[in-house]
């Protein structure tokens, strides 16, 4: 009797425990999808990039980009990877290429982004392709493409607006450690 209730005080601990990291992780999740997004008007070469928006969830990273091209194209691109395989990346010029390329007022400490563990690739991207239309009746005409893990740039990143950025790095960070991998223990030997 007295082991069984040893057992179940055990059990409900560990339940309280999965409750409360469910909790934290869906507050993250709530302000990164208030918070990690911003409306933009920048040109970068033959793209104007319009939008990016945090739209993931508890454990998938997905960050949506949304690009207009100079024929009147639209490209919603999305990159996405499972949290566990990421950690926080600090904007660096090398990682500053035109896909991120926002204008000088947004600035590096309104940008927050993502990269791969140990520098592997890990982050895919989905684009869908509106073509322009001059019947304004018709439906649009779309192109879906998909690219695996990125073998050149293994980042990801989104604009925030600047009041914003501390919050957004916080929720970050705790979907990050909520899922981060155990750390690794090499079994002990035997005696």
């Amino acid at each position: 009797m007295f082991i069984s209730h040893k057992l179940m005080v055990i059990i409900v601990m560990v339940g309280s425990i999965h409750a409360a990291s469910a909790d934290e992780a869906s507050d993250a999740v709530q302000v990164l999808l208030k918070l990690w997004g911003a409306s933009l008007d920048n040109a970068c070469g033959p793209r104007k990039i319009l939008k990016t928006e945090f739209v993931g969830n508890g454990k998938m990273y997905r960050m949506r980009l949304i690009f207009r091209l100079e024929d009147g194209t639209v490209e919603d691109s999305v990159d996405g990877a499972p949290f566990r395989f990421l950690e926080e990346n600090v904007l660096t010029t090398r990682d500053f290429n035109c896909r991120y390329r926002w204008s000088d007022d947004i600035g590096r400490s309104s940008v927050v982004g993502v990269k791969c563990l140990f520098g592997r690739n890990c982050i895919s991207e989905t684009t869908l392709t509106y073509d322009p239309i001059y019947n304004p009746n018709a439906p649009p005409k779309i192109s879906r493409s998909e690219r695996p893990p990125m073998l050149v740039d293994p980042v990801s990143y989104g604009a925030v607006d600047p009041a914003n950025a501390d919050a957004v790095r916080r929720a970050l960070q705790t979907l990050l450690r909520l899922n981060a991998a155990p750390p690794f223990e090499p079994p002990k030997a035997p005696r």
